[in-house]
């Protein structure tokens, strides 16, 4: 049976008792990642209808929600205060004369009430950072740009509601990404951007 029937579930180390385990039937188990406070653990599986991510508790090994709906492989990022999760995905959607196209899709998940939101865009997935309170996330996604130079995006998400901030298509710069840096400042966050057509400032 290529998609066996797969048990998750969470054990109390300090009294060994083991929690109703959330079981995956026709299904094939991915993933298990836990977040930062070690509140909440996010399994990942596929079944025929693609890719899936439950949330779990782990005081009582009990699903937040219904499983989140996702198009691709995931990348699972937690904010620091580990109440906020975001999955990235990057396909390739089609073949063009400069190579692969690719369209990223972000879907931020509240791990409170494993309510999921998705912002689409055109380019591959390169990084997602935290501000340092949590309050925001940093995503850059990479996409060709005419003349087959290539631009970089930033998209700036608010993590308690999932909403981009500003625009929806983010801050587009030119060059390929290369690094980033935060100056660590709760009160004013700034991202330094280190592209091969120069630095920029968010």
């Amino acid at each position: 049976n290529t998609n066996p029937t797969w048990r998750v579930a969470i054990v109390d180390t300090a009294t060994g008792d083991v929690h109703d385990p959330f079981t995956i039937t026709d299904a094939q188990f991915d993933s298990l990642v836990v977040n930062p406070t070690k509140t909440h653990a996010l399994v990942t599986y596929t079944d025929d209808s693609g890719y899936h991510v439950a949330v779990l508790k782990t005081a009582d090994g009990t699903r937040i929600g219904n499983p989140v709906d996702l198009v691709g492989d995931p990348t699972i990022m937690f904010s620091n205060d580990g109440k906020h999760a975001v999955a990235v995905t990057s396909i390739a959607d089609v073949t063009t004369p400069d190579g692969p196209a690719y369209t990223t899709r972000l879907t931020y998940i509240n791990l409170l009430t494993a309510s999921p939101s998705t912002q689409r865009y055109s380019g591959e997935f390169k990084l997602v950072q935290y501000s340092p309170d949590g309050s925001r996330a940093f995503v850059i996604v990479e996409s060709p740009a005419k003349a087959k130079r290539t631009s970089t995006q930033v998209v700036i998400m608010n993590t308690d509601t999932g909403a981009t901030v500003d625009s929806p298509d983010g801050l587009t710069f030119d060059g390929s990404f290369i690094s980033l840096r935060s100056n660590g400042d709760v009160t004013t966050p700034r991202l330094s951007l280190l592209l091969t057509d120069g630095d920029e400032t968010v």
